[in-house]
């Protein structure tokens, strides 16, 4: 079992968000996170910023490997 990494709510929300979105990572943002008044841009650095977090991007591969191993899916 790998160690879940602690995240803030909105990081979390961020997370099950992308991979709910099929990898949109500026949707993702948005739902997260309060981007109103932000550009286009901005969203999206922002997201990427998030995605370049170790700990973001465990959480993302932690749930994708589970989600494989749930479904029985193989790279074969």
């Amino acid at each position: 079992m790998t160690d879940t990494p602690q995240l803030t709510p909105k990081q979390e929300r961020f997370v099950l968000s992308y991979l709910e979105n099929g990898g949109n990572a500026s949707e993702a943002y948005r739902t997260a996170y309060d981007a109103g008044g932000m550009s286009d841009k901005t969203v999206w650095e922002a997201a990427s910023r998030l995605l370049g977090s170790s700990k973001v991007s465990a959480r993302v591969n932690e749930l994708k490997e589970r989600h494989l191993k749930k479904h029985n899916v193989t790279i074969d």
